[in-house]
Protein backbone atom coordinates (compact mmCIF):
# COMPACT_ATOMS: atom_id res chain seq x y z
CA UNK A 1 0.00 0.00 0.00
CA UNK A 2 1.00 3.77 -0.86
CA UNK A 3 2.58 6.09 1.71
CA UNK A 4 0.15 8.58 2.48
CA UNK A 5 -3.92 8.74 2.72
CA UNK A 6 -4.75 6.16 0.42
CA UNK A 7 -8.43 7.17 -1.00
CA UNK A 8 -11.81 5.52 -0.40
CA UNK A 9 -11.56 3.93 -3.68
CA UNK A 10 -8.40 2.78 -3.15
CA UNK A 11 -8.49 0.95 -0.02
CA UNK A 12 -11.63 -0.53 -1.20
CA UNK A 13 -9.43 -1.87 -4.27
CA UNK A 14 -6.95 -3.16 -1.14
CA UNK A 15 -9.40 -4.61 0.64
CA UNK A 16 -11.50 -6.87 -2.59
CA UNK A 17 -7.81 -7.72 -3.40
CA UNK A 18 -6.81 -9.52 -0.34
CA UNK A 19 -10.09 -11.03 0.06
CA UNK A 20 -10.14 -12.37 -3.18
CA UNK A 21 -6.69 -13.73 -2.92
CA UNK A 22 -7.58 -15.73 0.10
CA UNK A 23 -10.91 -16.85 -1.00
CA UNK A 24 -8.12 -18.06 -4.18
CA UNK A 25 -5.64 -19.51 -1.86
CA UNK A 26 -8.73 -21.52 -0.01
CA UNK A 27 -9.90 -22.96 -3.33
CA UNK A 28 -5.97 -24.08 -4.08
CA UNK A 29 -5.36 -25.57 -1.25
CA UNK A 30 -8.65 -27.82 -1.50
CA UNK A 31 -7.58 -28.76 -4.83
CA UNK A 32 -4.03 -29.30 -3.42
CA UNK A 33 -5.48 -31.20 -0.62
CA UNK A 34 -7.19 -33.74 -2.63
CA UNK A 35 -4.80 -34.08 -4.67
CA UNK A 36 -2.22 -35.23 -2.41
CA UNK A 37 -4.87 -36.92 -0.48
CA UNK A 38 -5.31 -38.84 -3.96
CA UNK A 39 -1.46 -40.36 -3.75
CA UNK A 40 0.14 -42.56 -1.77
CA UNK A 41 3.69 -41.29 0.05
CA UNK A 42 5.70 -44.19 -2.25
CA UNK A 43 4.13 -41.85 -5.13
CA UNK A 44 4.88 -38.38 -3.47
CA UNK A 45 8.39 -40.73 -3.01
CA UNK A 46 8.04 -41.20 -6.66
CA UNK A 47 8.43 -37.86 -7.81
CA UNK A 48 11.30 -36.59 -5.44
CA UNK A 49 9.84 -35.95 -2.30
CA UNK A 50 11.33 -37.42 0.86
CA UNK A 51 9.13 -38.92 3.50
CA UNK A 52 9.94 -35.77 6.07
CA UNK A 53 8.79 -33.24 3.38
CA UNK A 54 5.42 -35.94 2.64
CA UNK A 55 4.93 -35.21 6.21
CA UNK A 56 5.27 -31.66 6.80
CA UNK A 57 3.45 -31.18 3.36
CA UNK A 58 0.30 -33.46 4.78
CA UNK A 59 0.41 -31.47 8.18
CA UNK A 60 0.12 -27.81 6.72
CA UNK A 61 -2.41 -29.24 4.17
CA UNK A 62 -4.45 -30.69 7.04
CA UNK A 63 -3.87 -27.30 8.97
CA UNK A 64 -5.22 -25.21 6.16
CA UNK A 65 -8.16 -27.58 5.67
CA UNK A 66 -9.26 -26.77 9.47
CA UNK A 67 -8.34 -23.04 9.26
CA UNK A 68 -10.94 -23.72 6.10
CA UNK A 69 -13.82 -25.05 7.72
CA UNK A 70 -13.57 -22.62 10.51
CA UNK A 71 -13.64 -20.08 7.97
CA UNK A 72 -16.84 -21.13 6.88
CA UNK A 73 -18.46 -21.72 10.21
CA UNK A 74 -18.55 -25.72 9.84
CA UNK A 75 -16.19 -26.59 12.82
CA UNK A 76 -15.18 -24.91 15.70
CA UNK A 77 -11.59 -24.71 17.68
CA UNK A 78 -11.80 -25.95 21.22
CA UNK A 79 -8.41 -24.47 21.89
CA UNK A 80 -6.00 -21.72 20.60
CA UNK A 81 -3.90 -23.08 17.77
CA UNK A 82 -1.46 -21.18 15.67
CA UNK A 83 -1.98 -22.74 11.95
CA UNK A 84 1.16 -21.08 10.62
CA UNK A 85 3.70 -22.92 12.56
CA UNK A 86 3.54 -26.18 9.93
CA UNK A 87 2.77 -24.07 7.30
CA UNK A 88 6.54 -22.17 8.24
CA UNK A 89 8.31 -25.78 7.12
CA UNK A 90 6.46 -25.28 3.32
CA UNK A 91 7.91 -21.62 2.78
CA UNK A 92 10.21 -20.76 5.14
CA UNK A 93 10.65 -17.36 7.36
CA UNK A 94 8.09 -14.45 5.97
CA UNK A 95 10.46 -11.61 5.25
Amino acid sequence: MAIGQPTRAQLDSYLSDAVRTVEQAFSRLTELTAWFTDRTDPDLVAIGYTAVEIADIRAALLDMRDLGRLRMGTSTLGVAKDFRTSTRKLHGPVL
